[in-house]
């Protein structure tokens, strides 16, 4: 009978056992779910709802009220009106759209840290925890890109990474690094902890590559720079630095990062007040910028589809690598990246130092609902990637080689009117301690907030076509060329564009360097050379009578003439609305649903152009639309004709030309998994017919 006791007791115990197994396993299923629910929560409001419409009325002013505000630019062919930061209109969306952002330093614990290329274990921080040297053991594990070849690749080449098999241990506190990008584990030493992972953290270092192309620059310079030619002082070519924030515009810069518009004012930089986007998003702005071509251009060259990898394509940092520069390309958000995003990418590294393959480590291990983190350990993103750019600069010039630097960050701005603000004064503090002695610095954007609540109001018509942009000449240059600072201020309040940073960093080649041109491209199916056909150095004073076309802007993104409102009930209006949704029907696919006009919002007429003599009119409608199904907002831009100049009553012949730039205004928030295409999924409305491909989108 005790045995049966025991035996009864025992049972007792172990289903009592279980059960508090099985109840604490459930809470914390449900405090897990609770936490995602609250973060996918937090990033669907951020990402994909689709805003409250703040179409109160037609969004456009009256002539007289917008030329009252006075210009930025102020040409006889180009008039930029002068937008206040702090429109009205604007205010109330700031504080709508304020999301505060992770504070990464209390995120979790800080292990290791790094100075310069040392990895240092952080022992005061192993303390707090419990923890010492003596009881716990770390190492790392290094991230490497895979490579495949040019004639034998997948869509996913640029995708892949590596971990190194084995863990190399940190037995000792300051660990100098030769490895370039790493991931540290902690583990504790003894049971039952040692089979756990205490402490996951990434660190990426400014590695000089020991590969024989970038030990070539450097002999290379090394042997210009000890030639005795005392009549021809040498001197090594200027850095060209590109820091780019994602979606910030002019006046979103001054509302939000204050004291880096502070701090670029004080280094003498200037600001270009009429740069003006070529292209609706990021890649055709980059793509311009980058080969002096137009997107068409290279998808008729290099680039035909989405599969294509673009490592044929005419990209400056070729010319630059050709002129023995070390050449870097630096982004934060690989999902998002410029030549990613539902698209190959390079089957080649396409520069010197590459940092996808340490953010794709990242995410790969940092689970999140969305295409953007806040954090890597205890640092933001941010403060990861200018503590790597800021590395990457130093470690050229220890090895005194030239360097070409492009950097592009989408997690800042992108999802967020006011994210700038979250780092100010880590921007600020960052140009306050670079070295610029002998660097050429462009502080950029690719455009304003395209879409959204600020895109429906008048200020958030220009915001979106100008984006913030900053020139830094160093001393250096500007002693030895004494035009050409005068020159930039000139061209700071004429018409620019995109096209004229390709004619300014070739300028720069072209002073520095013999390294040719790189050629033309040309075209896929007939063979004939197309040219590069827009641009200007910033150094070389631009036609104060320079126009949007000349410039490679298109009507859709020029802010030259200024819009004259209209009733939203004009019969032209109507009728551009009407042919702007033939027009997006006639290239939808059959999986998507066709579209209809639900209401029109608002419109104006931007050019008016009447002739007596030939009984014509000319002019350009900019048409706010709703449609259905969806509710999608779209902006057209519809050229106009007419035969006998009187646009009052019927005319004898009307003709309605829709530009190819229709403008989506709001995120994409419906299913658009039936399409994988990123100029066609802002259009498509999926069919419930449809069959699906599993894709994940961002508008």
């Amino acid at each position: 009978m005790r045995m049966i006791g025991r035996l009864e007791s025992s049972l007792l115990v172990k289903k009592t056992r279980r059960r508090k197994f099985c109840f604490s396993l459930f809470v914390f299923c449900m405090v897990s779910l609770t936490v995602y629910s609250l973060q996918l929560y937090v990033v669907t409001e951020r990402y994909y709802n689709p805003p409250k419409s703040h179409f109160t009325n037609n969004y456009f002013l009256a002539a007289e009220d917008a030329i009252a505000l006075g210009f930025t630019v102020n040409t006889p062919t180009c008039n930029i009106l002068n937008i206040s930061a702090w429109d009205q209109a604007i205010l109330p969306l700031l504080i709508e759209e304020d999301i505060p952002r992770k504070n990464c330093h209390l995120r979790q614990r800080q292990w290791t840290y790094q100075e310069g290329m040392n990895l240092i274990i952080n022992v005061s921080s192993l303390a707090e925890s419990g923890y010492s040297m003596g009881t716990v053991t770390c190492c790392y594990y290094t991230i490497t890109r895979v490579e495949q070849s040019i004639n034998n690749y997948d869509s996913k080449a640029d995708e892949r990474v590596r971990y190194s098999s084995t863990c190399s241990p940190l037995e000792v506190v300051v660990n100098r690094m030769t490895s370039p990008f790493i991931r540290v584990h902690c583990r504790g030493k003894y049971w039952p902890l040692s089979s756990d992972v205490l402490y996951r953290q990434f660190h990426a270092f400014a590695v000089s590559p020991d590969e024989p192309k970038v030990q070539s620059k450097i002999r290379y310079w090394k042997r210009k720079s000890q030639r005795k030619e005392p009549e021809i002082p040498f001197q090594k070519p200027p850095n060209v630095v590109i820091i780019g924030i994602d979606s910030m515009s002019r006046l979103s810069f001054h509302r939000t990062m204050p004291k880096t518009r502070a701090m670029l004012e004080g280094l003498g930089a200037v600001e270009m007040l009429g740069y003006t986007k070529v292209g609706e998003n990021t890649l055709p702005n980059i793509m311009a910028a980058l080969s002096g071509y137009l997107e068409a251009n290279l998808r008729d060259s290099c680039f035909f589809d989405n599969d294509t990898p673009q490592d044929e394509c005419p990209y400056l940092w070729k010319r630059f690598s050709r002129a023995n520069y070390m050449t870097a390309f630096i982004e934060d958000a690989p999902l998002l990246a410029i030549f990613h995003y539902l698209k190959t990418g390079f089957v080649k590294q396409p520069t010197d130092i590459y940092l996808r393959p340490f953010m794709l480590g990242v995410y790969q291990h940092e689970p999140t609902p969305y295409f953007t983190i806040d954090c890597i350990g205890t640092e933001s993103v941010d403060e990861v990637i200018l503590r790597y750019i800021a590395n990457v600069m130093k470690m050229a010039t220890d090895i005194d080689v030239p360097l070409f630097l492009l950097s592009w960050m989408t997690n800042l701005a992108h999802g967020s009117l006011v994210g700038g603000k979250y780092a100010d004064e880590l921007y600020a503090d960052f140009l306050k301690n670079l070295d610029l002695n002998n660097t050429l610095l462009f502080f950029m954007s690719d455009h304003g907030y395209r879409f959204g609540s600020i895109r429906q109001t008048f200020a958030g018509w220009y915001e979106d076509k100008l984006p913030n942009f900053w020139v830094y000449l160093p001393q250096t240059l500007g002693t030895k060329h004494s035009d050409w600072l005068p020159t930039l201020k000139t061209n700071s309040m004429r018409l620019t564009s995109t096209f004229d940073l390709y004619r300014t960093m070739s300028h720069i080649l072209n002073e520095f360097t013999t390294t040719p041109e790189l050629p033309v491209i040309k075209h896929k199916t007939t063979g004939l050379e197309i040219g590069r056909k827009f641009g200007q150095s910033f150094f070389e004073e631009v036609p104060i009578l320079r126009e949007c076309i000349g410039a490679g802007i298109a009507e859709s993104f020029c802010a030259c003439v200024v819009p004259q409102r209209l009733s939203t009930n004009d019969s032209l209006l109507e009728k551009s609305a009407e042919a702007a949704i033939v027009h997006i029907n006639s290239f939808l696919p059959p999986q998507c649903a066709k579209l209809k006009i639900l209401s029109i919002e608002a419109g104006a007429v931007a050019k008016y152009r009447q002739n007596s003599r030939d009984g014509t009119t000319n002019s350009t409608y900019i048409v706010a639309f709703v449609t259905q199904p969806g509710q999608f907002i779209f902006e057209a831009n519809v050229n106009f004709f007419s035969r006998n100049g009187n646009v009052t009553t019927e005319p004898l012949q009307q003709e309605f030309h829709v530009s190819m730039d229709i403008l989506r205004m709001n995120r994409i928030s419906t299913d658009v998994s039936c399409i994988r295409d990123g100029f066609l999924e802002k259009f498509c409305y999926c069919d419930s017919t449809s069959t699906l491909i599993k894709k994940t989108t961002l508008s």
